[in-house]
């Protein structure tokens, strides 16, 4: 997303518009005929809008960067009629740490329905103190994660009813 200028706030916010199709990736995420936005997408933005922030305070370009406390609130469905509007929201804690929080509204009620936003998940950012960046064999992985695919709605339908659930 495009980070939004906040003048005189220590807030910082990333914006982006998703619709049925943008990203491209939000069309093998259909449950029921809606598209709901998978949670590796929340904590991708939370991790990119770090990764910006940190290398601009740092002079190091390869630092990583750790995410903890995840929580997904409320999941993010977007409609073939109706974008959404979503925003990262990072408020800086002590010790050069960010709390993240992803939230969307309907595209187009931004200012005129400020009650409207809903939160989807919740997270905190940090310059990662062990981590180093290395390079790894993707085949080795492959082989190490050999648990068969699952449907994009057959793992949704499982994951309701883990929940305790019911979808009719």
């Amino acid at each position: 997303g495009q980070r939004l200028p906040l003048p005189l706030e220590q807030q910082i916010r990333f914006q982006t518009q998703f619709t049925a199709d943008y990203p491209n990736y939000l069309a093998d995420h259909q449950f029921y005929g809606k598209t709901i936005v998978a949670g590796t997408s929340h904590v991708l933005m939370s991790l990119l809008a770090a990764q910006q922030i940190f290398e601009q305070q740092s002079q190091d370009k390869r630092m990583a960067v750790d995410l903890e406390k995840i929580q997904f609130l409320y999941p993010l469905v977007v409609e073939d009629a109706a974008p959404r509007t979503v925003q990262l929201v990072m408020n800086p804690l002590a010790d050069n740490r960010y709390a993240c929080q992803v939230m969307s509204c309907a595209a187009g009620e931004e200012y005129t329905h400020p009650n409207q936003w809903k939160l989807h998940a919740t997270s905190e950012v940090k310059i990662s103190q062990t981590a180093t960046l290395e390079s790894f064999d993707l085949e080795k992985v492959r082989q190490r994660c050999s648990q068969v695919a699952l449907e994009s709605e057959d793992y949704y339908l499982q994951l309701f009813a883990a929940l305790g659930n019911q979808v009719d």
